[in-house]
């Protein structure tokens, strides 16, 4: 049997480490997650990417109501403008094809297989669902291309679960090109 001085010995010990480690945990984290972004920038100064405002893909399946309704192109391409500077990105998003035609780093962001309501097994509530397309274009020719499929269970509505998948896309694009290397 443990007697009484000695479960309070252990119970500071235990203490004391865990604020020790919690302590190292946290300072881990804020370190590692600024040395990334500036690594990631230094990196990536080379590479200034263009492109054009984020489309849907000509098969998307995408409806016009969907496509009027719920935004996920603005959310999409606010989301990539949002998460690049946080990735350490360097990214200009154009207006016109000749524009983009003079830059030699072009990013293409494009929606696929849009479904906004679908049921799944055993689901009390709709999901929806979305892939998005990345290609990398250096000088004419795809260099690196990614397609993730998102999906959203958990939202009102529709357009709050696609709006959510866009939200998150972006976040993937930018986090995605900025460790792409070629």
């Amino acid at each position: 049997m443990i007697n009484g001085n000695m479960r309070r010995v252990m119970s500071v010990f235990l203490a004391v480490g865990l604020l020790v480690g919690a302590a190292g945990c946290a300072s881990n984290r804020a370190t590692g997650s600024a040395n990334n972004v500036q690594n990631t920038a230094t990196k990536g100064e080379s590479h200034k990417y263009v492109m054009m405002p984020a489309t849907f893909g000509e098969h998307s399946g995408v409806t016009e109501a969907v496509k009027a309704e719920c935004h996920m192109e603005p959310r999409l391409n606010s989301s990539i403008s949002s998460a690049t500077s946080k990735y350490g990105v360097a990214l200009d998003v154009v207006s016109t094809k000749e524009e983009l035609n003079k830059a030699t780093d072009i990013i293409d962001v494009k929606f696929s297989n849009v479904v906004s309501h679908e049921w799944s097994f055993l689901s009390f509530r709709p999901t929806s669902t979305a892939a998005v397309s990345i290609d990398v274009i250096n000088n004419g020719k795809v260099v690196k291309s990614v397609t993730k499929n998102i999906r959203s269970r958990v939202a009102i509505g529709a357009c709050g679960r696609l709006n959510k998948i866009a939200d998150s896309a972006g976040v993937f694009v930018a986090k995605w090109v900025s460790r792409v290397r070629y």
